[in-house]
Parts: C-alpha cells; sequence; structure tokens
C-alpha cells in the first residue's frame, strides 16, 4: 500500500514544479494587463516604483506613479528589471483544493489504517470524506482571502 501513496506524493511534487512563470525578456503578460492594474516596477538602477498601469509601447512602459498627484512616467522597457503585480486568491480556488485535500486525506487515511477492520472500510471512509472535505473547503478559502500571491509579469532576461 505503500508504493501507490509514494507514487502520488511524487506525482503531485512533479506537478507542482511545473507552474508557469514568465519567459525572460517577453512583454506579452504586461502589454495585456487591464488599464490601472496595480503593479510593481523594478528599474535596473535599484529603483522600485508602486504604480497603476497605463499602457505599454514596443519601446516604453506608461505608469502613474504612486508617488505624487497626477505623477504620470514613461520608462524605457531596456531600464526595466522586472514586474510583478500581487493579488488576492480566489475564495473559490481554495475551496475547491481544500475540499479535494481534505476528502483525499481523510477517505485515504480511513481506508490505509482500517484495512484490518472486520467492516467494509470503505462505505465509512467516503462518509468521513464528506467532513474531511467540508473542513478543508473552510481552510481553503481562509487561506486564499488571507494570502497575496506575487505574480512576475516580466523578468529580464538572464545577464552576460
Amino acid at each position: 500500500m505503500k508504493k501507490p501513496i509514494s507514487a502520488i506524493a511524487l506525482f503531485c511534487i512533479f506537478l507542482w514544479t511545473l507552474t508557469a512563470g514568465p519567459i525572460p525578456g517577453r512583454w506579452e503578460k504586461v502589454d495585456n494587463l487591464p488599464l490601472g492594474s496595480e503593479i510593481t516596477v523594478l528599474l535596473v538602477t535599484g529603483e522600485e516604483l508602486h504604480a497603476a498601469f497605463l499602457g505599454s509601447t514596443p519601446v516604453s512602459l506608461s505608469l502613474r506613479d504612486d508617488s505624487g498627484p497626477n505623477r504620470e512616467r514613461t520608462i524605457p522597457k531596456p531600464a526595466i528589471e522586472l514586474v510583478s503585480r500581487k493579488h488576492r486568491g480566489s475564495p473559490r480556488r481554495g475551496a475547491l483544493l481544500g475540499a479535494g485535500i481534505g476528502y483525499g486525506a481523510t477517505f485515504g487515511t480511513l481506508v490505509a489504517t482500517g484495512g484490518h477492520a472486520s467492516d467494509p472500510v470503505a462505505p465509512i471512509a467516503a462518509l468521513w470524506g464528506f467532513a474531511g472535505a467540508g473542513v478543508g473547503a473552510v481552510l481553503g478559502v481562509v487561506a486564499e482571502a488571507t494570502g497575496k500571491e506575487t505574480e512576475v509579469l516580466y523578468a529580464r532576461g538572464v545577464r552576460p
């Protein structure tokens, strides 16, 4: 019974490593932002700007800087090291992931530990799995609502 559980754990770790990130030097994620999106821009000089996205051209990025009233700036793209944004997670996503993990963990634990019982374990484990799914869903919503995730939209390519 341990081999399938180990294989499942390794597969989940493998899937976690496949998370999509920006391709270094590509601007598509920035170019497709909705106007007014709050972003953080790190310049090659080390200066960090917290600004609202106003637009993008092939050679520059237009921003409204938070440091002053009506402070619009146009920054050449070669002067930008990194563009990122912070956003809250989706409560729906948290509930679904939490419910799935809660159900799977409860059901799997009860089936694995109850194999020597005289009663059929799977139906009872399935019912308890729904309780685990409820707890997992609540914890998933709380985790998604309280955390802010930083998404990197643009990263300069590797320097020579």
